[in-house]
């Protein structure tokens, strides 16, 4: 959802139906939520692998080819 002309502030009006868009819509604003915590909370609940092997080959040094 946005709105164009963004100059001045203003407000965005959602229409939606009873039932199965309903509810789609206010999942949809949950999980928008969680994700904006998760955030701002520097993503706390994410632990990655630290000894994943190298996608580059020893001895290969990569360059930018334009």
């Amino acid at each position: 959802m946005g709105r164009t002309g963004r100059l001045r502030k203003g407000r965005i009006i959602i229409l939606i139906g009873e039932g199965k868009e309903e509810q789609m819509y206010n999942s949809c604003e949950y999980k928008k939520k969680s994700v904006n915590r998760a955030i701002t909370k520097g993503f706390s609940f994410a632990q990655f692998y630290q000894k994943s092997p190298s996608l580059i080959p020893p001895g290969i040094i990569p360059t930018c080819v334009m």
